[in-house]
């Protein structure tokens, strides 16, 4: 959703936790952390609906990433192959701050030489070569789907300590990953987070003094090797390192309160698992309702809607104006969150987004002419951290 963006690039613009003191040790080194359970299938969705996501249970699914073409086809030579995707403006530099724009092209000549991580919603050229998880196939899955992101990067990457409003199915069809999870809401109260979703601690270098809570959970290691998928449930904590040149796509997805047995049954007993190309996600089609998102706490998942609103009565925006908004929108400046240079660059980068014709001042017909599929969104930048 476009909240996530702003939520993800806030989050990522405050420092964590640094301490110089002698007994600082990285995250999960105390307190008992638990293998995750590895399967060889994935389940049928009813058995995925009882066994893993009502059941809270983390999963890694062994092969799962083999079942999609992007598997075997998605080499550096077949992406520059496809001419439509490397036109196309993608956050190719999302550890950057502010966030720095590439086209698909530039990003894969300057990517095993840089630091370069790309995050972006699935790009168009590339969402036929990656089927839906079989799990999500019936039951009402299909309608509570969310978002899908493409992470792409030479490895060497990883996110902060968070948790996301959705449950997350992420397949791997390049290098490997360890996930560090922490079940909620077990341990809800153990781990500190700010508003926006996001904790403080530096994860490399915990100060266990200062996060004593964090020796009194417990931990859940999943390692992800290259053709594999796993499975984090709704809101548990988690930090993902990545290893090697790594190529992953994951789902996000609203979990269900009841499963729908009856959709499961109406599917043709030959029924083919659909690509991404063949199916809505919510974040892209702005299929988000007010309701939903003022559920998320975060702004509307429209960035037009968002930013009209800033206008309110008025023929346009300044700069300043944008900036007052942002330090001044609750479900951005969270409690615990302070202001910085850096979202101030993130303001200018936005503000530079929206004065589609330069003079200055934003006016309704400046954001009535920002691309909502991808082009708001992905020229403000996505964060590497939103994992």
């Amino acid at each position: 959703a476009w909240a996530r963006v702003l939520l993800c690039l806030f989050a990522t613009s405050h420092c964590q936790d640094t301490d110089n003191s002698d007994e600082l040790e990285r995250l999960g080194a105390r307190g008992p952390v638990h293998v995750v359970e590895e399967i060889d299938v994935f389940p049928e969705p009813e058995v995925w609906f009882r066994d893993y996501s009502r059941a809270n249970k983390a999963v890694v699914i062994k092969g799962g990433a083999k079942l999609s073409p992007a598997y075997t086809l998605w080499t550096d030579e077949y992406f520059a192959s496809k001419a439509g995707a490397l036109s196309e403006q993608v956050v190719a530099d999302s550890r950057a701050r502010p966030p720095r724009m590439h086209t698909f092209e530039e990003f894969l000549k300057m990517y095993k030489e840089t630091n370069m991580y790309m995050v972006y919603t699935t790009p168009k050229a590339f969402r036929s070569d990656v089927l839906l998880p079989p799990p999500l196939r019936c039951g009402g899955y299909v309608d509570q789907l969310a978002d899908t992101v493409m992470w792409f990067s030479n490895g060497g990457t990883k996110t902060i300590l968070h948790h996301d409003d959705v449950e997350n199915i992420n397949c791997v069809f390049d290098g490997r990953k360890e996930v560090l999870m922490i079940e909620y809401p077990k341990y809800k109260d153990k781990v500190i987070l700010a508003g926006d979703g996001y904790s403080e601690v530096d994860v490399d270098h915990v100060n266990f003094t200062k996060f004593p809570e964090l020796m009194d959970v417990e931990y859940h290691l999943a390692s992800v090797e290259e053709g594999d998928c796993f499975f984090i449930p709704y809101k548990w904590f988690h930090v993902i390192r990545s290893y090697g040149r790594n190529v992953a796509v994951n789902v996000w997805y609203t979990p269900l309160l009841e499963f729908n047995a009856t959709d499961c049954d109406n599917l043709q007993s030959e029924f083919k698992l659909q690509s991404l190309d063949m199916l809505s996600f919510r974040s892209m089609d702005g299929a988000y309702t007010q309701e939903e998102s003022a559920r998320n706490h975060g702004p509307p998942d429209d960035l037009r809607v968002y930013f009209s609103g800033m206008l309110g009565e008025h023929d346009a925006l300044t700069l300043e104006g944008l900036i007052k908004h942002l330090k001044e929108d609750k479900s951005l400046m969270s409690p615990g969150i302070k202001w910085t240079d850096a979202m101030t660059n993130i303001g200018h980068q936005m503000f530079s987004v929206l004065d589609t014709d330069g003079d200055g001042i934003v006016t309704s017909g400046n954001i009535a002419d920002v691309d909502d599929e991808g082009g708001m969104a992905s020229r403000i930048g996505y964060s590497v951290t939103c994992t």
